[in-house]
C-alpha cells in the first residue's frame, strides 16, 4: 500500500521580531501534491533568493519566507508553495503577502467537510494568523482528487462545493476566488480519474470565481510500488520541477482572475430563469430612476434537494441589511424533493451597501446546541406534516414562518420555525433564545408569524401573528382573533396578549407598522382570498376591514408602509392568481374606505401558481429614507424548485413609477 505522508511546515531559525501587518492572505489545501513532493537540491537559481515581503504561517507565528527546511523526508521539501510565493511577491511588491498551508496526504474530498478536523484545523489557523497581524483572505488554492479518483465519491460536486462555501462564508466573502488544479491521469490507471476530472471542470464552470488549471502537462517524478505483490511504476507526485510550475500556474491564474475584477458570476441565466417574466412586465417601470430587480441568493448549488429559496423577510440595522429566508426542498410537496438535515427555515443574509452584494448565508441553526436543533427531529414541529409526517414527536418550537425586526438599540431580534435569536453586532453573530416558544414553555397553539416585530418604547417587543390549531397533527382551524405576544427582556420570553377579531375575519400573517400612535396592518383573509386592513391598539381593540385588494387563486402576505414622501399608506401586493407584484396605495384620510389605488405593476411573470410557478411573499420591506427607496424582498421559481430570492428596489417618490407607467400604457 502506498502511505502518503504530511510534511510539515516550514521550519526555520528566522523569526520575526514584530509580527507584520499583512496586507493579502492566501490559503492552500488539499492532499500529497499540495504538500511537498520536490527536492530542495533541485531548486532554480532564481527561486533560491528569498522575497522580503512574503510571510508563513508556521507554529503559530508569521515567519519571513526562506527556503532552508528541517528536512521532513528527503526529496519531499517543497510544495507549490515557493513558486506562489516568488509570483504573488513580483506581482505585489509593496504589499506583505502571507501564505497559510494546511495539506495532508492521501485524503478525500470526505475529509474536507465542514465541522471536519482538517476543514476545522484550517480555520484555527486562519484565526491564529489574523489575531497575529495577518489580513483578509485574498483567494484559496486547492490541489485534491487523486485519492477520489481510486475510491468511488459519488457526492464529488457536492462535497467539493461544500467546502468552498464553507471557506467562502469563513472569509465573509461570497465569490472569495478558488483556484485550483485538475487532477492528471495517474500510472496505474484509476477506475474513476475520468469522473473527478469531469466533477472537477463541471465545478469550474458553474461556480463563480473558481478558476481550474490544467495539470496533465506537469512533469512527474518515477515512484515505485507494489501492486499484487509485484514492483509497480507508479506516477502520482509531481516533481520538483512539476511543483514549481504548478504554483506558478495556481498564481498567475489567480492574477488573472483579481486582474479582470473576477469572473462573472453565474447569476444572469438562472436569476432569468427563475423569475421567468414576462417580456413586458416591467417596462412600466424598468426606466424609473432608482427601480432595480436584483438577485439576493439564487440556489447554485444547493445542499441535497434543497432547491427552494423563499419566504424572505426583511429588516436593517446600522448601515446592513439583513434577509432570512428558508431553504427547502419545495412549496409543493408533490413537486419536492426529500428534506434532509440541510433542510433549514432560517438562512441569513448580510449586506453593507444597499443590496448589491451580500455576504455568504449563514444558517442560523448553526448557533444552535445540537440538543436544541434537533429538538423534535430535524424538521421543525409545524412543517413535519409536510416533509415528515411519520414523526409525531411533540417537542419543537411552536412557531411558523420568520418575523425579523430591529429594537431600538440596533439588536436585531428573529423568531423562526427554530426559535428565537438575537444578534447584537448587525446580523454578523447570532444567539439562540433556547426556551422562547419551546413546546415546555408555551402552551398555546402554534404561532404563524408576520413578518415584522415591533420595538414599542412602552410596550416593548411586539409580535404579531395568527394561531393555527393542529389536528391529527396537521394544521386545521385559525383561530379567530390576533395573536399578539409581547417581550419585556430583549426576546428572552413572551405573553400571550392576543386581541379579539370578528367572526368573518380569518386573517392570516399579519404585517404590521406604527403610525402616528396606533399600529396598522395588512392580513390575508384565507376564505375570501382578499387582504384585510387592520388598525388598533394593544389591549384596546382592532378594526377590521376587507379591502379590494384580491388574489381569486391564493391570497398571499404582502407589504404595507407609509410612504414618508407621498404621505400615503402603500402596499406591495403579491397576485398570485396573476402572478404579478403590484403597488397600491391609500390616503390616511380614505383609511376608513378600504379602497386602495393601483399605483404600478412591477412584475409580471409567466406560469400558473403552485403548478409552474410560485412567489412571492413581499411581506417585510425595509424604507430606507436617507436614500429614498423601498427594498422589497421576494421569492420567484419553481413550486417544487429552484427557487431564488430577489431585491425589488423602487423610489419612494411613487409619482416616478406612476408616471411612466402612464406612459407606457398610451404607447
Amino acid at each position: 500500500m502506498l502511505c502518503f505522508l504530511l510534511a510539515g511546515w516550514f521550519n526555520v531559525t528566522t523569526v520575526s521580531a514584530k509580527e507584520p501587518a499583512i496586507d493579502k492572505l492566501f490559503l492552500l489545501a488539499g492532499q500529497s501534491n499540495m504538500v511537498s513532493q520536490g527536492t530542495l537540491a533541485e531548486l532554480p537559481e532564481q527561486l533560491q533568493q528569498p522575497p522580503t515581503n512574503v510571510y508563513f504561517w508556521s507554529n503559530g507565528t508569521w515567519i519571513p519566507y526562506h527556503n532552508k527546511v528541517a528536512y521532513v523526508k528527503p526529496g519531499k521539501e517543497f510544495g507549490p508553495e515557493l513558486a506562489i510565493a516568488h509570483e504573488l511577491s513580483r506581482a505585489f511588491p509593496d504589499e506583505k503577502i502571507g501564505l497559510i498551508k494546511h495539506a495532508k496526504g492521501g485524503t478525500a474530498i470526505r475529509l474536507w467537510q465542514p465541522r471536519m478536523p482538517l476543514v476545522r484545523g484550517l480555520f484555527q489557523k486562519l484565526d491564529d494568523a489574523q489575531k497575529a497581524g495577518g489580513g483578509e483572505v485574498a483567494a484559496l488554492f486547492w490541489m485534491q482528487g487523486e485519492r477520489d479518483a481510486r475510491f468511488h465519491e459519488p457526492a464529488y460536486a457536492k462535497k467539493f462545493q461544500n467546502l468552498i462555501q464553507a471557506v467562502r462564508q469563513k472569509s465573509d466573502q461570497p465569490e472569495l476566488p478558488v483556484v485550483f488544479g485538475r487532477i492528471s491521469r495517474i500510472i496505474p490507471e484509476r477506475e474513476y480519474t475520468d469522473q473527478i476530472r469531469q466533477i472537477q471542470q463541471q465545478v469550474a464552470d458553474e461556480l463563480a470565481n473558481v478558476v481550474m488549471i490544467d495539470t496533465d502537462a506537469l512533469e512527474r517524478k518515477p515512484e515505485e510500488i507494489t501492486v499484487n505483490g509485484k514492483p509497480t511504476k507508479f506516477l502520482a507526485h509531481y516533481s520538483s520541477r512539476g511543483q514549481i510550475d504548478l504554483g506558478m500556474q495556481l498564481a498567475q491564474a489567480y492574477l488573472k482572475l483579481a486582474s479582470t475584477g473576477g469572473a462573472a458570476p453565474q447569476s444572469d441565466a438562472l436569476a432569468t430563469r427563475l423569475l421567468n417574466a414576462e417580456s413586458n412586465g416591467q417596462a412600466c417601470c424598468e426606466n424609473a430612476a432608482q427601480f432595480e430587480i436584483a438577485p439576493v441568493n439564487l440556489p447554485y448549488h444547493p445542499q441535497g434537494d434543497n432547491d427552494h429559496y423563499g419566504w424572505p423577510v426583511a429588516t436593517k440595522s446600522g448601515d446592513s441589511l439583513i434577509v432570512v429566508h428558508r431553504a427547502m426542498p419545495g412549496h409543493n410537496v408533490k413537486l419536492s424533493g426529500k428534506a434532509d438535515a440541510d433542510t433549514t427555515y432560517s438562512v441569513i443574509v448580510r449586506s453593507t451597501d444597499g443590496g448589491k452584494t451580500w455576504s455568504t448565508p449563514y444558517d442560523i441553526r448553526d448557533c444552535m446546541q445540537a440538543a436544541d436543533r434537533n429538538r423534535g427531529g430535524m424538521i421543525p414541529l409545524s412543517h413535519r406534516y409536510k416533509f415528515g409526517p411519520k414523526n409525531l414527536s411533540p417537542l419543537g418550537y411552536k412557531v411558523h414562518l420568520n418575523a425579523i425586526g430591529t429594537l431600538r438599540n440596533g439588536a436585531v431580534i428573529l423568531v423562526s420555525n427554530h426559535g428565537v435569536f438575537r444578534s447584537d453586532d448587525e446580523g454578523k453573530t447570532w444567539r439562540h433564545l433556547k426556551t422562547a416558544f419551546r413546546e415546555d414553555h408555551h402552551s398555546g397553539p402554534i404561532v404563524y408569524v408576520g413578518p415584522r416585530i415591533i420595538d414599542d418604547p412602552k410596550l416593548g417587543l411586539l409580535l404579531f401573528g395568527h394561531h393555527t390549531k393542529y389536528k391529527n397533527h396537521r394544521p386545521g382551524t385559525i383561530v379567530r382573533e390576533l395573536a399578539l405576544y409581547q417581550s419585556k427582556d430583549g426576546g428572552e420570553s413572551w405573553n400571550n396578549i392576543s386581541m379579539p377579531l370578528p367572526d368573518w375575519c380569518h386573517q392570516a400573517e399579519p404585517n404590521f407598522i406604527f403610525h402616528q400612535g396606533e399600529f396598522y396592518g395588512l392580513a390575508r383573509n384565507q376564505t375570501t382570498r382578499h387582504l384585510i386592513q387592520l388598525r388598533g391598539k394593544p389591549g384596546a381593540s382592532f378594526e377590521a376591514k376587507e379591502t379590494n385588494m384580491i388574489s381569486k387563486r391564493s391570497v398571499d402576505t404582502s407589504d404595507l408602509i407609509f410612504n414618508p414622501v407621498t404621505g400615503n399608506f402603500e402596499a406591495v401586493q403579491s397576485d398570485r392568481s396573476s402572478m404579478s407584484i403590484n403597488l397600491f396605495s391609500i390616503s390616511p384620510e380614505k383609511w376608513e374606505t378600504a379602497d386602495w389605488k393601483l399605483e404600478c405593476r412591477l412584475l409580471d411573470r409567466k406560469g400558473i401558481f403552485y403548478a409552474t410557478a410560485d412567489g412571492f411573499h413581499t411581506g417585510g420591506s425595509v424604507v430606507d429614507t436617507k436614500t429614498g427607496v423601498q427594498h422589497v424582498f421576494f421569492y420567484s421559481g419553481a413550486p417544487g424548485g429552484p427557487a431564488g430570492v430577489f431585491r425589488l428596489t423602487r423610489p419612494l417618490k411613487t409619482t416616478l413609477l406612476t408616471t411612466d407607467c402612464e406612459t407606457e400604457q398610451k404607447n
